[in-house]
C-alpha cells in the first residue's frame, strides 16, 4: 500500500531541469540574496535601521539589484525599511513570517505562518513571488501553501558535483510549477570564525568559481552576521565590488532568471 502511494506521488509532481528564455547562457548568472531577519533571527546581534541604510547605499553605489527574503515580522515592525529596499530597485521575498523552518513545523502551524506572512504583505502592499526557508530546510508539505499563496519559485541547497547548477521544475498536479533556484552558499561560515578582511573575501570568491557559464545560482548574506565582525562587513564590500566588475557574470534579482525561464 505505501508503495503504491508513494509512485502516485511520483506521478503527480514531476521535477525536472528548465530550459533559458533568453540570450544569457553565455554568461554566469549570480542573484544576491539577504536572509533579513533582525532580532528574529534568534542570535543578539543588534541591527539598525541605519545599518540596512548603509548596505543598500553601498549597493546604490556598485548598482547592483538584489533580493531580500524578509521575515514578516520583520516587514510588520519595520516597515520604513522595507520601503526603502524596493524604492531602491531589491526584489522582496518570503523567510516565513515567524523565521521558522517548515520542516519542523505542524502543517496547521505552516499554514498559519503562510497565512499570516500574506496578511502583513497586503497590508504594506507587498508583491511577493519568492521563498528562502530559514535554515535551509523544508519539506514536501510547504508546496501545497507556496502553490496557494501563488510564489513562483524557492532557494534551495543541493550538493555541488561539479554538475551544471541548473533551475528544477517542481509541478504539482502537472499544472502549477514551482521553479527551484539553487544557492552555493551564504555568510553563515564565516560568523565567530575571526577571518580577517582578506579572508573573507577570498572565500566569497571561492563560492562565486564554483558554478560554470551558463549557471544560474545564488550567493546568501545575513546583514546580522555582516555586522557581528567589521572583517566580514568590509570583505563582504570587497567581494561585491570584485563580483560586479566580472564581465562574463549577469548579476540580477532572483526573480528576474526566474521569468526568463521557460515552464511549459
Amino acid at each position: 500500500m505505501q508503495l503504491k502511494i508513494y509512485y502516485r506521488f511520483l506521478e503527480l509532481i514531476a521535477l525536472s531541469p528548465i530550459k533559458e528564455n533568453n540570450v544569457e547562457s553565455s554568461f554566469k548568472k549570480c542573484f544576491i540574496y539577504y536572509d533579513y531577519e533582525r532580532e528574529f533571527s534568534g542570535h543578539k546581534i543588534n541591527l539598525s535601521d541605519g545599518d540596512i541604510e548603509h548596505l543598500l547605499n553601498h549597493l546604490d553605489e556598485i548598482n547592483l539589484k538584489t533580493t531580500w527574503f524578509t521575515v514578516g515580522k520583520v516587514i510588520e515592525k519595520y516597515p520604513e525599511t522595507i520601503f526603502k529596499i524596493k524604492e531602491r530597485g531589491h526584489e522582496i521575498g518570503s523567510h516565513t513570517f515567524t523565521h521558522t523552518s517548515p520542516k519542523v513545523m505542524k502543517k496547521i502551524n505552516l499554514e498559519t505562518d503562510f497565512v499570516n506572512f500574506e496578511k502583513i504583505c497586503s497590508t504594506e502592499k507587498l508583491s511577493v513571488e519568492g521563498f528562502h526557508s530559514p535554515n535551509g530546510q523544508w519539506n514536501t508539505k510547504m508546496f501545497n501553501f507556496l502553490v496557494k499563496n501563488k510564489f513562483i519559485y524557492d532557494v534551495i541547497s543541493l550538493p555541488l558535483t561539479g554538475k551544471k547548477i541548473t533551475p528544477m521544475k517542481f509541478q504539482i498536479f502537472k499544472t502549477y510549477p514551482l521553479v527551484r533556484l539553487v544557492t552555493i552558499g551564504d555568510d553563515w561560515p564565516l560568523f565567530g570564525a575571526n577571518k580577517s578582511r582578506r579572508e573573507v573575501f577570498e572565500y566569497f570568491k571561492s563560492l562565486y568559481l564554483i558554478p560554470k557559464i551558463g549557471d544560474i545560482f545564488g550567493i546568501g548574506f545575513h546583514p546580522w552576521i555582516l555586522y557581528s565582525d567589521k572583517s566580514i562587513l568590509m570583505g563582504y564590500k570587497d567581494f561585491l565590488s570584485y563580483l560586479n566588475q566580472q564581465e562574463n557574470t549577469v548579476i540580477k534579482p532572483a526573480g528576474y532568471f526566474v521569468n526568463n525561464l521557460k515552464l511549459s
